[in-house]
């Protein structure tokens, strides 16, 4: 975990690594989509966050139907902020139309490895052998 002060709060803030997944409705403009999309990275960069990664996984079939749709728009964000912007966002989604359904989660280890250029060290064989004996 990381610890950054916010110059604007004047406090120091606990900058966490999230993954936030989003679902828009499928017949939704590019145009739409990619406003709200401009909106969500501007919420995080507001919480002093860093956007790690954004993906556009386009089009694909849900598992089940939802709201009588059987298709929907993929989009994918890895991004480190303050313990607000997932918060923020939340609240965001509920009240836009077009998103189907989202998903904010705290980051695996192994995966913020990844970011930070960190290695994880596989343990070692030979040390459960020489206890043995």
């Amino acid at each position: 975990m990381v610890i950054m002060t916010v110059p604007y709060m004047n406090k120091e803030v606990y900058m966490r690594y999230y993954e936030t997944m989003v679902v828009f409705k499928y017949d939704l403009p590019e145009k739409s989509i990619d406003e709200v999309a401009s909106k969500i990275e501007a919420t995080i960069k507001e919480e002093s966050g860093e956007i790690l990664k954004a993906e556009n996984w386009n089009k694909k079939t849900l598992s089940y139907k939802i709201d009588k749709d059987e298709y929907g728009i993929y989009r994918l964000w890895h991004y480190k902020s303050g313990e607000d912007a997932p918060d923020r966002l939340d609240k965001y989604f509920r009240i836009t139309d077009g998103i189907i359904r989202f998903q904010t989660i705290l980051m695996y280890k192994k995966d913020i490895n990844l970011y930070e250029g960190k290695t994880e060290e596989p343990e070692s064989e030979n040390t459960a052998e020489t206890e043995e004996t």
